[in-house]
Formats: structure tokens, C-alpha cells, sequence
């Protein structure tokens, strides 16, 4: 294996752990200990016979609000948005990487507003994506710039 591959698959690997897998990990699990009336918590709940659900008294109320409505958006559009770059990792595919998770975003809103799915459409969902694929684009770019001309 030479030396460019290495580092492309030591790169992708960092992007699959701290890209993908933890923020979803650790926003899941506060999820789960905070939110015991979200439906998939319930099914966590009724497979794994235990329920360890904590009483939000360290956070203000609003901060519980935002946190349950908006932060799985957010690591949903950046983890999808590192995903992409893994698999797609050419600088022809940068704008791509960043649009797809926010028109993905959008039409799931537009299936909401119309009842396809389960969910409320809200607006302000589709701004929080274009935060979280805004994000995973520039730590994509601030860490690969300078590996652009060796790859």
C-alpha cells in the first residue's frame, strides 16, 4: 500500500469515528436518558427491559426543547454529510457532499407538511441541516486543503 492510500484510509477512518459513529452515539444516548416519551426510546426501552431515564435538572427547560426538537437534525445532516465525503472523497464531489443532506432534509419536511410521514414540518429543521452539513464541510476542507495536491 503506498503512502497516499494510507493516509486517505487513516483520514476516512477518523471521518467514520468522530464524523459519523460518536456524534450520533453520544447524541442518541442523551436522547434516550433525557426524552423517555420520544417512540424510538419507548422501543429501546421495550427490547432492552430497562429504562435508565434521568430528570433534566442541570439544563434549562428551553435548552431540553431545542436539544429534543433540533440536535438529532443537526448530527443527522453532519453525519450524513461526512458519510458522503468517505465515499465520495473528490474535490468535484465538495459542493455535492454539502447540498445533498440539505435537499434530503427538505424533501423530508415536504413529505411531513403533507402527512407522508410522521413528523411536523418546520422550517426551521431545514436551516439546522444546512448548520450540520455546513459544519462537516468546513472540517472537511480544513483538514483536507492541504491533501488536495497528493491525492
Amino acid at each position: 500500500m503506498n503512502k497516499k492510500n494510507y493516509r486517505n484510509e487513516i483520514y476516512c477512518f477518523k471521518i467514520l469515528i468522530f464524523g459519523i459513529l460518536l456524534p450520533i452515539v453520544i447524541c442518541g444516548i442523551i436522547y434516550y436518558l433525557f426524552f423517555p416519551e420520544v417512540y424510538f426510546v419507548k422501543l429501546i426501552d421495550k427490547y432492552i427491559y430497562l429504562q435508565i431515564h434521568l430528570k433534566p435538572q442541570i439544563w434549562s427547560h428551553e435548552f431540553l426543547k431545542l436539544y429534543r426538537f433540533y440536535a438529532f437534525d443537526l448530527v443527522w445532516a453532519f453525519a450524513f454529510a461526512n458519510t458522503l465525503f468517505v465515499l465520495y472523497s473528490q474535490r468535484s464531489f465538495i459542493f455535492l457532499n454539502f447540498i445533498v443532506p440539505i435537499l434530503f432534509g427538505g424533501l423530508f419536511e415536504i413529505l411531513q407538511k403533507h402527512k407522508v410521514i410522521f413528523g411536523t414540518a418546520d422550517l426551521f429543521d431545514v436551516f439546522i441541516e444546512i448548520m450540520g452539513s455546513l459544519l462537516a464541510t468546513i472540517i472537511y476542507l480544513r483538514f483536507r486543503r492541504n491533501d488536495y495536491a497528493k491525492f
